[in-house]
């Protein structure tokens, strides 16, 4: 996989939340909510393996998991901006549809990045609505690129048996976080503000805002630097990744670093107004 100059960009803007607790330490000092996110991750890492799926967060809902993954090798995980999809069906359905399946060639990984991989797509489900919409589009979409069968939904739920057990029947990936810290974080839409994309939905937006900067700032300062420091992730990554041999401190760095953090926000605000999403 080749790595790219726009997934290597990090920043340092401070961070502002009222209510969400980000503080860092030690490894065993992680953030309950970060260290489910880092079991989510592994989990999917060894289930779904990188060099057979591409994991394509929807929305704003899985921003630190999309995150980590982003962290770990860029060419393996990105973001289509989408929200509210229940509704899809309801309107004029042929030309939303142009529309959509036009923004999804902008933001959906091309052939050449999946290299043959199916795509892992990624998102949090209260009643499987509006994530069943999207998967249906989806679906609709890779057919008329010519990917068939490229497809394996992954659905994040909260406390949901019920819900769980329909959408592995039909065949989907499931978490359920329960009632855990990051469930109640991502249900209260607590990490929409530091999402790469702002709100689009085809029906009613016009264009995609970006929050590269902040986007950045939030993978780099409270999932980069505090994972750095835990043992057991550099040791579980080294498990699933054998040949590439992860390395404590410098097991990003190594792989695709820009060296210090000014020079990462530099290049990301270059970055945001050379190539703005509109």
């Amino acid at each position: 996989m080749n790595t790219g100059i726009f997934r290597n960009a990090f920043v340092l803007v401070f961070l502002l939340s009222s209510f969400l607790d980000l503080s860092v330490g030690h490894a065993s000092d992680l953030p309950q909510w970060l260290q489910s996110v880092k079991e989510i991750n592994l989990e999917i890492l060894e289930k779904y393996p990188p060099n057979e799926y591409f994991y394509l967060g929807v929305g704003r809902s899985p921003v630190p998991i999309i995150a980590l993954f982003q962290e770990i090798h860029p060419d393996i995980a990105s973001t289509v901006p989408l929200s509210s999809m229940g509704n899809f069906n309801s309107n004029n359905q042929e030309k939303v549809q142009k529309k959509l399946f036009q923004h999804f060639r902008k933001y959906f990984p091309s052939k050449k990045l999946l290299a043959g991989r199916k795509i892992l797509l990624i998102d949090m489900t209260t009643s499987g609505k509006s994530f069943n919409e999207t998967v249906n589009q989806t679906e609709v979409y890779l057919k008329s690129e010519g990917l068939i069968n490229s497809l394996k939904p992954y659905a994040i739920v909260e406390a949901n048996d019920q819900l769980a057990k329909e959408l592995i029947l039909k065949g989907w990936g499931v978490k359920d976080l329960g009632t855990n810290e990051l469930a109640q974080l991502m249900e209260r839409s607590a990490f929409h503000g530091y999402a790469e994309f702002g709100y689009y939905n085809p029906l009613e937006t016009k264009f995609v805002h970006t929050n590269r900067v902040r986007y950045l700032d939030f993978s780099y300062k409270y999932i980069r630097q505090p994972l750095e420091k835990d043992q057991d992730f550099i040791k579980s990554l080294n498990k699933i990744f054998p040949k590439q041999q992860f390395d404590n401190q410098k097991y990003i760095s190594k792989r695709f670093g820009y060296g210090q953090t000014a020079v990462r926000s530099c290049v990301a605000r270059v970055l945001d107004k050379i190539f703005p999403i509109d």
